[in-house]
C-alpha cells in the first residue's frame, strides 16, 4: 500500500499551515505549501502590485512543480500534505494521480477555527 496524500483547502488565515505541518511532524510526511513556494520563489521579482495574471501564472508552474515532486515521493511511500487555498487544478491533478495509482486521498478543510473533515475517518485531534 502506498503512502497517502491529504489535501488541506481553506481561506487564508485558517490555520492550513499550522495543521499541515503539525500532521507533517505526526505521520513523517513532506508538505508542500503554495504560499511558502510563491513567497521563495518570486517575491523578489513581483511587480509592486501584482496582477491576477501575474499571481496564477506562478501558481500554476508551482502546482505543476508540486505534482511531479509528489508522485516522486509517493513512489518512495513518503506521505504527502499539500498545503493550499482554493486551488482546484492542483486538487484534481491530486485525485488523479491518487486514483490511478489506488492511492489513498484525505481531504480537509479549514475553516477560520474550525475543522470539518469530509469523512475520511481521522480524529479531530491531529
Amino acid at each position: 500500500m502506498s503512502a497517502p496524500v491529504y489535501i488541506i483547502t481553506g481561506n487564508v488565515g485558517a490555520g492550513k499551515s499550522t495543521y499541515a505541518n503539525k500532521l507533517a511532524e505526526e505521520i513523517d510526511g513532506i508538505v508542500f505549501a503554495v504560499d511558502e513556494w510563491m513567497k521563495n520563489l518570486f517575491q523578489a521579482d513581483s511587480p509592486e502590485i501584482p496582477s491576477f495574471e501575474w499571481a496564477l501564472e506562478r501558481t500554476q508552474r508551482i502546482e505543476s512543480q508540486v505534482l511531479i515532486e509528489t508522485e516522486k515521493l509517493l513512489r518512495l511511500n513518503i506521505p504527502v500534505i499539500l498545503d493550499q487555498a482554493f486551488l482546484p487544478r492542483t486538487t484534481a491533478c491530486a485525485y488523479s494521480i491518487g486514483f490511478a495509482a489506488e492511492i489513498t486521498m484525505r481531504k480537509f478543510i479549514i475553516w477560520m477555527s474550525q475543522k470539518i473533515f469530509d469523512g475520511c475517518g481521522l480524529k479531530n485531534g491531529i
